[in-house]
């Protein structure tokens, strides 16, 4: 389940992008399952709130005359905060807003732009 502050969706992730986000492989964490109960649960907690940008595909599905949106991860990357700051104060800046003089850019989000 993803979430942020306004809602919530459930998304499939498979092989590449689910060892990413999970920080094992399939065939370990199917070890885990049969072998250490706790291990295997402590992969899942350890993956929670971990900030990341996904890219995703959302497909509406119909079973039994039930409506449904099917969601699959297709890109999971950590975020970059200074990256992602520098993005918008570019997309600020073509409305023509200034910064104001009071605010110090660090001199390491002048450097990664």
């Amino acid at each position: 389940m993803l979430c942020d502050s306004e809602s919530e969706v459930v998304a499939t992730a498979f092989n590449d992008v689910a060892e990413k986000l999970l920080g094992t492989s399939a065939s370990d964490l199917k070890r885990l399952k049969t072998s250490d109960t706790a291990a295997y649960e402590a992969v899942f907690s350890k993956a929670q709130w971990k900030p990341f940008l996904f890219r995703m595909r959302a497909q509406m599905s119909t079973y039994n005359n039930v409506s449904r949106v099917k969601s699959t991860i297709f890109a999971a990357t950590p975020i970059s905060f200074v990256s992602e700051g520098n993005l918008l104060l570019k997309d600020i800046a073509k409305y023509g807003i200034e910064a104001k003089p009071d605010v110090a850019v660090p001199d390491a989000v002048k450097q990664e732009a």
